[in-house]
């Protein structure tokens, strides 16, 4: 009686098994061909350095069209911490000052609009010094409950 019952058992397994890595794969080329933002995040290996020599190999890739350091670094203020973060078209924030330009330059930020009870409107447009860190430009400020 137990030979059956498992045997019956074993062949639903392989059954739903099958069904399982069908969806799975039905689902990866659909995502593959899928018009929408995709972005693939590349981390250093076991010795920890994402060299500029790295990231070039991995822009000649095929596909690839854009590659965009992405780090988090301490801008640290009296009072206050702010973390950088690279945006994609996708995240972009609800910008309640400023405007935000088509592409940043390399010393344009986006600050929240208030931080620590600190209102930092009045910042933009202007180039505003930090501790550890070059003068950077506020070109806008965004909505703080907004996260990436």
């Amino acid at each position: 009686m137990r030979l059956p019952v498992l045997t019956l058992l074993a062949t639903l397994f392989t059954a739903a098994a099958g069904v399982a890595a069908a969806g799975g794969s039905a689902t990866g080329r659909d995502v593959l061909v899928a018009d929408g933002l995709r972005q693939i995040t590349v981390t250093a290996g076991a010795d920890g350095a994402l060299t500029p020599a790295r990231l070039a190999e991995a822009g000649r890739l095929e596909g690839v069209r854009e590659i965009v350091p992405d780090y988090v670094a301490d801008l640290r203020g009296p009072s206050y911490l702010l973390t950088s973060h690279t945006l994609t078209p996708a995240e972009a924030p609800p910008v309640t000052g400023g405007s935000l330009p088509a592409r940043l330059g390399p010393r344009d930020v986006v600050l929240p609009e208030r931080v620590g009870g600190t209102d930092l409107r009045r910042y933009v447009g202007r180039d505003v010094a930090f501790r550890d860190a070059p003068a950077l430009r506020v070109v806008a400020v965004y909505d703080p409950r907004w996260q990436p």
